[in-house]
């Protein structure tokens, strides 16, 4: 409620803070507090209110056994256990630089006519702002991967648009 509020009182109209699948509860933000919880939210978009439309991440299960990232025995067994049970499969470079996960659920969004939300951290495109992306060599990667992403998501025929044009397409009236 309290994140809705300042939302309006700053006449946001669109918000792309839900994660589906996604349970933030044990993650502290700089507050103090814990996150939210969006395991059970829509993946689809929504209004809020019918003031703001809410677009969800792009986040789907995946079953996919990824080889790439496994480094270690202990990898491997993760990896096994997640091709069995799924992981909630971003559509975002992670590190790993394993894509296989995030074509997946391109073609699932492709195959359902969802939209596709591509999402990164502006701090992650330069060495260093990242954990996953210490150096040169892995922001070089970085930028592979998304070339890679945006040419598989274009092949299928989609076209990169602002969230506003999105909002404007989906019908909503805009007050702006």
């Amino acid at each position: 409620d309290d994140y809705y509020k300042l939302l309006k009182k700053f006449d946001y109209k669109i918000d792309c803070s839900v994660t589906p699948h996604v349970n933030w509860e044990k993650t502290l933000g700089k507050t103090g507090m814990n996150g939210s919880n969006y395991k059970n939210c829509s993946e689809k978009e929504f209004m809020i209110n019918d003031s703001i439309l809410e677009v969800p991440m792009t986040i789907r299960k995946s079953y996919t056994f990824q080889k790439e990232r496994i480094k270690s025995l202990k990898r491997l067994v993760r990896e096994i256990q997640l091709s069995i049970f799924g992981r909630n499969q971003w559509v975002r470079p992670d590190g790993d630089f394993s894509l296989k996960g995030i074509f997946d659920v391109i073609d699932k969004c492709d195959k359902s006519g969802d939209y596709i939300m591509f999402m990164i951290h502006s701090s992650e495109l330069m060495p260093g702002g990242s954990p996953n992306f210490k150096d040169e060599e892995s922001i070089e990667r970085l930028y592979s991967s998304i070339e890679k992403i945006f040419k598989y998501i274009s092949d299928k025929g989609y076209k990169g648009i602002t969230l506003r044009k999105y909002y404007e397409i989906k019908g909503v009236k805009n007050e702006q």
